[in-house]
């Protein structure tokens, strides 16, 4: 179709046939070629309208729209290109990324196993130092990975550079960030242990560094964490109503561990190896830390099912569900822009943005 026969057409059918021919004619030319031509092709588009008395700014915007597509096409088709590449690779990176570290799991489990720390001739205060050494190495291969410290890290400077809402920014955020992780293995009692320590060292490093808003950066990280536990071990539970009878002895073994998870232990622990004012903040929040409670009732909840065969304690997944999901639940509630800030471990930045976006909405 020529020039003259395409400037006839309607405003969407002209872009379109025009972009058409553009394109053609600029195929395998250079910036500054396909520059030219295109100017020389809108002199003509002007001429060719205003001598029929046809020049509207509805077909000029139409045309100048196709050569400005036509003009960069080659650029375009490139960056879907590179695009692709892009998430092929970040696709890549994250396969790698959860292959060391289902490798870095599954050998400190290893040597857990291989130390046989229950069963040993061991002195109470080296099985001790033995469990802590695992313990430490769990964290130590996740900040090596990056996954968890430099993420955390900036997503809590970013909110301290912020200076507003840091409790609930620093909550959400971590709930995010512990959760997911916790998603992506095993639901175990060390496991996400491991991953909370490196979150809330991370926490630490950013108050005592900062100093400014540290009790409300901690405290929100705190409740971040029991936040994530809570639901994680509550879908945890879930899975008990459909686990075959074969399996359901070691995940009722899994979730006793969970049962006697104590959150306010865990941070006097970290406390312990911090400096002030962190030291100060975390001991005081171990103290009335809300996880350990409501781990004790689970703890307590579960001894009761002891002697339950799995049929019966498949009954009473739903009464466990209310005694470890019952803030989150209740959270739910509020909570209804939560797919904005689902994806918690991409950059601490991004995870800033999200919380940012889901406390100002949730205060209009």
């Amino acid at each position: 179709m020529k020039l003259d026969e395409i400037l006839n057409l309607n405003p969407k059918a002209l872009s379109n046939e025009l972009f058409s021919l553009a394109k053609d004619e600029f195929g395998g030319l250079g910036e500054d070629e396909r520059l030219r031509r295109s100017g020389e092709i809108f002199a003509r588009v002007c001429e060719i309208l205003g001598a029929k008395g046809e020049l509207t700014g509805e077909k000029l915007n139409a045309a100048t729209s196709a050569l400005n597509r036509a003009v960069s096409a080659q650029e375009e088709q490139y960056l879907y290109k590179i695009m692709y590449e892009a998430e092929r690779l970040v696709r890549q990176i994250d396969e790698q990324k959860k292959t060391i570290k289902s490798l870095m799991w599954r050998n400190v489990e290893v040597m857990k196993e291989s130390s046989n720390l229950n069963n040993s001739n061991l002195k109470p205060s080296d099985v001790m130092v033995i469990a802590a050494s695992l313990n430490d190495a769990l964290s130590k291969d996740l900040e090596l990975l990056g996954i968890l410290k430099e993420t955390s890290e900036f997503a809590f400077l970013s909110v301290i550079e912020g200076g507003r809402d840091v409790n609930e920014l620093c909550r959400e955020i971590t709930k995010n960030i512990v959760y997911n992780a916790i998603k992506e293995g095993e639901t175990r009692k060390e496991r996400i242990f491991g991953i909370s320590r490196v979150v809330v060292r991370a926490a630490v490093t950013v108050a005592n560094e900062t100093q400014a808003y540290a009790d409300e950066l901690l405290s929100g990280v705190v409740e971040g964490c029991e936040d994530a536990i809570s639901k994680a071990v509550a879908e945890f539970r879930e899975t008990l109503r459909f686990a075959p009878d074969e399996i359901g002895a070691d995940l009722k073994t899994r979730l006793g561990e969970l049962g006697n998870m104590d959150f306010g232990a865990f941070l006097k622990e970290i406390a312990n190896s911090a400096e002030e004012p962190a030291k100060s903040i975390l001991t005081g929040l171990a103290s009335g830390a809300g996880l350990k409670k409501m781990m004790t009732q689970l703890g307590d909840k579960i001894e009761d099912l002891s002697g339950m065969s799995m049929e019966n304690l498949k009954r009473e997944v739903a009464e466990l569900e209310k005694l470890a999901g019952e803030k989150i639940e209740q959270l739910a509630n509020s909570q209804s822009l939560e797919a904005a800030k689902t994806r918690a471990r991409e950059l601490g930045g991004r995870l800033y943005d999200a919380a940012r976006n889901f406390i100002d909405k949730n205060k209009n």
